[in-house]
């Protein structure tokens, strides 16, 4: 089983970095993980290989997403992450995790 809490120190892995770890804040209301644009481009992530639609309360918009690798404990894939600027909207994690993740059978999440 993979646990997860508030947050998961993760390491990730793109075309310029193997093992970045950083800190991401698990979102059960988010559908996809995502990962701010810098960080992305630290890691190597991608290449774009689709695009998103996503609602939020400000409106909708459209994001990249790509390919990299994450680990956390058990957890080891690539996975695909929307890209998104989450220094502009003052958002503390630069990465979440999201449902994408989260709803797998072998994911518990405590919360407390």
């Amino acid at each position: 089983m993979i646990e997860f809490g508030e947050t998961a120190k993760v390491k990730l892995s793109g075309a310029k970095k193997e093992g970045f770890t950083t800190t991401a804040k698990v979102d059960t209301g988010a559908a996809r993980t995502a990962i701010d644009y810098n960080l992305a481009a630290t890691v190597g992530v991608g290449p774009v290989i689709s695009t998103v639609k996503v609602t939020q309360t400000s409106g909708t918009d459209r994001r990249p997403v790509a390919k990299m690798g994450l680990k956390y404990q058990d957890f080891e894939e690539e996975i695909e992450v929307g890209l998104a600027d989450r220094k502009k909207n003052d958002l503390e994690y630069k990465m979440i995790i999201g449902k994408d993740i989260l709803r797998r059978e072998d994911v518990i999440i405590n919360l407390s």
